[in-house]
């Protein structure tokens, strides 16, 4: 019979943090090994491959994102930004909610600098995500006096775009697979260079609703 106490079916979450207030990359991948272990939290599909979903919220990491508007010839400014967005993968819809972002970023008063390509590994994924996977692109925005009460004012619906995360502070990456693929999946998360002082992560376990990209957590 049934017994309620014994029920544990729920997404797995965690979190840990330096107590030295010191960045660095060891925190990224506890996080992620943490993370892995609680795979078991979720299912996967038919194919075998495509997960419940799972994701990690990171501390933005001024000299990671430095870094990249150096190679486009940028420097960095005072107060960085990153917008983290979900685009259509057709390539003419990316590019209206990509205008239709900077549009919005433009009219908080930030300043958007440069669009890049989070890079990604597909082979990670199985046929139903990839069947349904978006475009992951990062804008990098000077943020100005508007700072973060300007970045969250991104936040919202923005036609053929999912805001994944908009922060001077913070950075996410998730995706529709299990939380042991997270790391393989995106590179960023396997650059030594990328530095955090805490990591929130997740592993979703679809009860009420079908597993998408737009659902996964951490929002």
């Amino acid at each position: 019979m049934y017994q309620d106490p014994q029920e544990r079916d729920a997404c797995g979450v965690g979190f840990l943090s330096r107590l030295d207030g010191n960045a660095s990359h060891e925190v990224v991948e506890l996080a992620l090994s943490a993370a892995a272990a609680m795979s078991h939290r979720g299912a996967r599909a038919a194919d075998g491959r495509t997960g419940d979903g799972a994701g990690i919220t990171l501390e933005l990491s001024p000299a990671f994102f430095a870094r990249e508007l150096a190679s486009a010839n940028l420097r960095a400014p005072e107060r960085l930004g990153v917008v983290t967005a979900f685009l259509p993968a057709d390539p003419f819809a990316a590019a209206h909610a990509r205008g239709a972002i900077e549009a919005r970023v433009r009219a908080t008063g930030l300043t958007p600098l440069r669009w890049r390509e989070v890079p990604r590994d597909a082979r990670v994924l199985g046929a139903h995500a990839i069947a349904a996977a978006p475009g992951v692109t990062q804008l990098l925005v000077d943020a100005g006096l508007p700072g973060e009460r300007g970045m969250r004012a991104v936040h919202g619906a923005i036609e053929g775009a999912e805001i994944v995360s908009s922060s001077t502070l913070l950075v996410t990456y998730k995706a529709l697979l299990s939380s042991e693929d997270l790391a393989a999946y995106y590179a960023d998360l396997r650059d030594p260079s990328y530095a955090s002082r805490y990591a929130v992560f997740h592993q979703r376990f679809s009860t009420n609703t079908a597993p998408s990209w737009r659902l996964v957590q951490p929002f």
